[in-house]
Protein backbone atom coordinates (compact mmCIF):
# COMPACT_ATOMS: atom_id res chain seq x y z
CA UNK A 1 0.00 0.00 0.00
CA UNK A 2 1.26 3.48 -0.81
CA UNK A 3 1.35 6.55 1.38
CA UNK A 4 -1.99 7.52 -0.16
CA UNK A 5 -3.53 4.38 1.30
CA UNK A 6 -4.59 3.10 -2.11
CA UNK A 7 -3.33 -0.39 -3.00
CA UNK A 8 -1.47 -0.41 -6.31
CA UNK A 9 -1.50 3.37 -6.77
CA UNK A 10 1.78 4.68 -8.15
CA UNK A 11 1.84 8.46 -8.62
CA UNK A 12 3.06 9.76 -11.96
CA UNK A 13 5.61 12.54 -11.85
CA UNK A 14 8.17 14.37 -13.95
CA UNK A 15 11.82 14.99 -13.15
CA UNK A 16 11.96 18.74 -12.61
CA UNK A 17 15.51 19.09 -11.33
CA UNK A 18 16.08 21.80 -13.94
CA UNK A 19 13.64 24.14 -12.16
CA UNK A 20 15.45 26.27 -9.60
CA UNK A 21 14.58 29.17 -7.33
CA UNK A 22 11.01 28.16 -6.64
CA UNK A 23 9.07 27.78 -3.42
CA UNK A 24 6.59 25.14 -2.36
CA UNK A 25 3.10 26.58 -2.76
CA UNK A 26 0.25 25.35 -0.55
CA UNK A 27 -2.53 23.94 -2.72
CA UNK A 28 -5.49 24.82 -0.50
CA UNK A 29 -5.49 28.60 -1.14
CA UNK A 30 -4.91 28.03 -4.86
CA UNK A 31 -7.62 25.45 -5.52
CA UNK A 32 -10.35 27.84 -4.35
CA UNK A 33 -9.59 29.92 -7.46
CA UNK A 34 -9.09 27.14 -10.01
CA UNK A 35 -11.84 26.81 -12.62
CA UNK A 36 -11.06 23.17 -13.46
CA UNK A 37 -11.78 21.84 -9.98
CA UNK A 38 -15.51 21.34 -9.59
CA UNK A 39 -15.57 19.97 -6.03
CA UNK A 40 -13.32 22.20 -3.91
CA UNK A 41 -13.47 19.71 -1.01
CA UNK A 42 -11.65 17.04 -3.02
CA UNK A 43 -9.58 19.38 -5.15
CA UNK A 44 -6.58 17.08 -5.44
CA UNK A 45 -8.44 14.29 -7.23
CA UNK A 46 -7.66 15.52 -10.80
CA UNK A 47 -3.92 15.32 -10.06
CA UNK A 48 -4.22 11.57 -9.56
CA UNK A 49 -4.85 11.18 -13.29
CA UNK A 50 -1.21 11.97 -14.03
CA UNK A 51 -1.63 14.69 -16.63
CA UNK A 52 -4.28 17.34 -16.90
CA UNK A 53 -4.86 20.53 -18.79
CA UNK A 54 -4.51 23.73 -16.78
CA UNK A 55 -5.73 26.94 -18.38
CA UNK A 56 -3.30 29.86 -18.57
CA UNK A 57 -4.84 32.01 -15.77
CA UNK A 58 -4.71 29.06 -13.35
CA UNK A 59 -1.16 28.21 -14.43
CA UNK A 60 -0.12 31.82 -13.84
CA UNK A 61 -1.57 31.67 -10.31
CA UNK A 62 0.53 28.58 -9.59
CA UNK A 63 3.66 30.21 -11.03
CA UNK A 64 3.11 33.33 -8.93
CA UNK A 65 2.48 31.30 -5.76
CA UNK A 66 5.72 29.39 -6.35
CA UNK A 67 7.64 32.63 -6.85
CA UNK A 68 9.06 31.67 -10.23
CA UNK A 69 9.20 33.36 -13.62
CA UNK A 70 8.16 31.94 -16.96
Amino acid sequence: MTGDGVPGFVPWSMDIDHVVDVQIAPIKPLRAEWKWIVDKTYGGAPFRLGQLRIEKPDFERIVQAMGCRI
